[in-house]
C-alpha cells in the first residue's frame, strides 16, 4: 500500500512537471500559455506590437533585465516595472541566455562579472550606446 502511494505521488510530480515545462510565456507580459497558437489568439498589452513575444530563456527562480542587470522572482514582476536604461521602451527585457560566470557584448566584445555591471557603463559601438550581452 506504501508503494501503491509513493508511485502515485511521483507520478503525480512527473505530471505536474512535465506540464509546467510544455508551457510558453511571453516575454513583455510574462503571462504563460498552454501552447504558441493559445498565446497568439491573444492580445499582449505590454507590447507596442501589441503581439505577444515567445520567451525563449530558461525558465529559473531569477530573471535578469538585459538593460539595468536588475533581478526578479518572475517574468510577471519584471514585466509590471519600468526600466529607466532600456532604449527600446519603458519595460524591462528579460536576459534569455544562460547564468554565466562573465558576460560579453555582443557589440564591442568587452566583458563584465555581472548583468548589472554592464548595465552601468556605455558601449560605443551599438546604435543605443548600451552593451546588449550575448546569450
Amino acid at each position: 500500500m506504501k508503494k501503491l502511494f509513493l508511485s502515485f505521488v511521483i507520478a503525480f510530480l512527473c505530471f505536474i512537471c512535465y506540464t509546467d515545462m510544455q508551457k510558453v510565456y511571453c516575454k513583455r507580459c510574462g503571462n504563460s500559455y498552454n501552447s504558441v497558437i493559445a498565446m497568439s489568439n491573444s492580445t499582449c498589452y505590454k507590447s507596442t506590437s501589441k503581439k505577444h513575444e515567445v520567451y525563449e530563456g530558461l525558465i529559473t527562480k531569477q530573471f535578469y533585465c538585459i538593460w539595468c542587470g536588475n533581478s526578479y522572482n518572475t517574468l510577471q514582476a519584471m514585466s509590471n516595472s519600468n526600466c529607466f536604461k532600456n532604449p527600446n521602451g519603458r519595460y524591462h527585457d528579460p536576459y534569455e541566455g544562460s547564468l554565466k560566470n562573465k558576460y560579453t557584448c555582443q557589440y564591442c566584445g568587452n566583458s563584465y562579472n555581472t548583468l548589472q555591471t554592464m548595465s552601468n557603463s556605455n558601449c560605443f559601438k551599438s546604435m543605443h550606446r548600451k552593451h546588449v550581452p550575448l546569450r
